[in-house]
Formats: C-alpha cells, sequence, structure tokens
C-alpha cells in the first residue's frame, strides 16, 4: 500500500501549471482512476480500494473565477463499492452484500452533490 501514493504522485507530477483549476483536477482524478483500476486488475484489492476511498473522500476547492470542477467523488465511490463485490465473491464473505450495499448509497449520496453534467 506504501507504493500507492508514489505512483500517484510521479503520475500526476508532469500537469502544466497553465491549465486551470478544472483541467488540472480531471487529470489527477483520471490518472488516480486508472490507477485504482490497474491494481483492482492485478488483484491488489487493498491498493485499489485505498486509491478509490481517497478519490471519493477529496473534495476540491475552486479558486474563485475557474471553470466549474466535476465532483468525481461519486464514481470513486462507486468503484469502491465494487471492490466490496469482489473482494466479497472471492472470499465468499457472509456481510459481503451488506458491506456493498452500504458502500452503494454513500456513492449515490456523493454522486448527487455534483451538478447536472448535460
Amino acid at each position: 500500500a506504501g507504493r500507492v501514493p508514489a505512483a500517484m504522485a510521479m503520475a500526476t507530477e508532469g500537469v502544466a501549471a497553465a491549465e486551470s483549476a478544472a483541467e488540472r483536477f480531471w487529470k489527477e482524478d483520471m490518472t488516480k482512476m486508472a490507477l485504482g483500476t490497474r491494481l483492482l486488475f492485478v488483484n491488489d484489492f487493498a491498493g485499489a480500494e485505498s486509491v478509490f476511498r481517497s478519490g471519493m473522500m477529496q473534495e476540491r476547492d475552486v479558486p474563485k473565477g475557474e471553470k466549474e470542477v466535476r465532483d468525481l467523488r461519486g464514481a470513486f465511490a462507486l468503484q469502491y463499492a465494487l471492490v466490496s463485490v469482489i473482494k466479497g465473491v472471492a472470499s465468499l464473505a457472509d456481510d459481503q452484500l451488506d458491506e456493498c450495499l452500504q458502500r452503494l448509497w454513500f456513492a449515490e449520496e456523493l454522486a448527487g452533490k455534483d451538478s447536472e453534467w448535460l
């Protein structure tokens, strides 16, 4: 799990300063989402959960006059819930559905905090 934050930092260090906050945040979030997905597909469930949890708990402060920043915490929370499903199916855990349902409700709550995309 210690390698996850270092990997995120390395993946985002080339972001140009001239970009708007919205563009910078989008690129950082997409990099983090890709990292979490990559960890999930190599069966590093703890690493994937860590990445998705950090994404869903991260709130963004938008500087005045900047473009609107998309709130992707709901998307990260959905991925976090899916990791729970995969872990539960793989381990045949008794409480897997209850944990997943709680995570899905939280994902829905976070997704509702974003503005309409269209």
